[in-house]
């Protein structure tokens, strides 16, 4: 929908990314009504995992969007190298995921176009990656007067990438809630542990029909080694019974996690030695920039590198492996890690009598 250049703020000196909409679009109304929206949804929310709106105006008829710096790459640029992810790599990316959506979902913002490219790995000053959710461009924003939505889409029109849209959201963009993000977020981790997409189709139509109906092939099946856990963790999360999905963000993150701590202690593998919580986050700083024409008079700046203007860096992530002399786990390790999965698998149980029992007080 436009260009990203990266610039520098005359008088404060900081380092920003300035998007300009593609001059093509700004004769389309609801081209201009979607670039409005990323500003303002990105603008709503309040989390260190979002990426932070400064400004949002036009120049000389070309509308613009100043935002926070970012140096990394996207999860998609991510996967297209490394194919696949470790568990405990994925854990925190979910952990930090999960706090943007909840964040938003909390101030009525449902994102709808959660996608590998929209989870942008950022690097802050300490090294640290931290997870930085994007373009907010279709999103669905609930009205503060009586609950209503305001919506960038035209009737009959499809929203979203179809590969990581949910069952409902398939059916009908606007009779959606903040649980179809929580299945995007399933189907991304689960792309990102398999290397494989769960749904995936030859054709549009084939891909919807899959998402709709077609058995979700537990992951490991697609990757020795994988616990019954990881596989319950998924069947969850890709539930098309809304019900029978995760509720929030936090509670798809926390089970997440408690899976991935499973899997480490029963393979042996150390822990990362990394808080498990939200990094300390400061904004990442580029070297200074040539100025160009034609920019707010706020800014001042140049192509920054890169198709979208944000620098690709190495990932300096650290991944322990099971050392190939490894006897497996110790038999209280073993017992430890059965603990665990008996309690999971009780938990999933007792939702589903509570619900079961919920759904018998109705019969009259």
């Amino acid at each position: 929908m436009g260009t990203v250049w990266g610039a520098r703020h005359v008088t404060l000196g900081s380092p920003v990314a300035l998007k300009f909409m593609s001059k093509a679009l700004v004769e389309d109304s609801l081209a201009l009504t979607r670039f409005s929206r990323e500003a303002e949804a990105a603008a709503r929310i309040r989390s260190p995992h979002v990426v932070q709106v400064l400004d949002h105006g036009v120049e000389r008829g070309t509308p613009y969007i100043i935002m926070e710096w970012l140096e990394g790459e996207d999860l998609g640029t991510r996967l297209r190298r490394e194919r696949r992810l470790p568990m405990d790599q994925l854990a925190l990316l979910a952990a930090q995921a999960a706090r943007a959506l909840g964040a938003a979902h909390e101030v009525g913002v449902i994102h709808r176009d959660l996608k590998p490219g929209n989870i942008f790995l950022s690097r802050s000053h300490g090294g640290e990656e931290v997870v930085k959710l994007l373009d907010f461009g279709v999103a669905k924003v609930m009205s503060p007067v009586a609950h209503a939505t305001t919506e960038a889409t035209a009737t009959g029109m499809m929203v979203g990438t179809p590969d990581y849209m949910s069952p409902e959201q398939v059916r009908s963009s606007k009779e959606i809630d903040h649980r179809t993000d929580l299945w995007a977020l399933g189907v991304i981790l689960y792309l990102a542990l398999t290397g494989h997409k769960p749904f995936k189709g030859g054709s549009l139509g084939e891909v919807i029909l899959r998402i709709c109906t077609a058995p979700l092939v537990p992951p490991s099946q697609l990757v020795p080694g994988l616990s019954p856990a990881v596989d319950l963790f998924f069947a969850r999360a890709c539930a098309r019974d809304l019900t029978e999905r995760f509720q929030s963000a936090a509670e798809l993150s926390a089970s997440f996690m408690a899976v991935t701590q499973s899997v480490m202690v029963f393979q042996g593998v150390p822990p990362s030695g990394r808080d498990s919580g939200t990094p300390s986050v400061n904004p990442a700083l580029i070297p200074g920039v040539p100025g160009h024409a034609g920019m707010p008079s706020s800014v001042s700046g140049g192509i920054a590198g890169g198709g979208n203007g944000m620098r690709d860096l190495p990932s300096g992530q650290v991944i322990y492996v099971p050392s190939p002399t490894s006897r497996g786990p110790s038999p209280i390790t073993a017992l430890l890690f059965a603990l665990i999965f008996l309690m999971l698998v009780l938990a999933i149980a007792q939702e589903h009598i509570q619900n079961a029992l919920r759904l018998l007080k109705t019969i009259p």
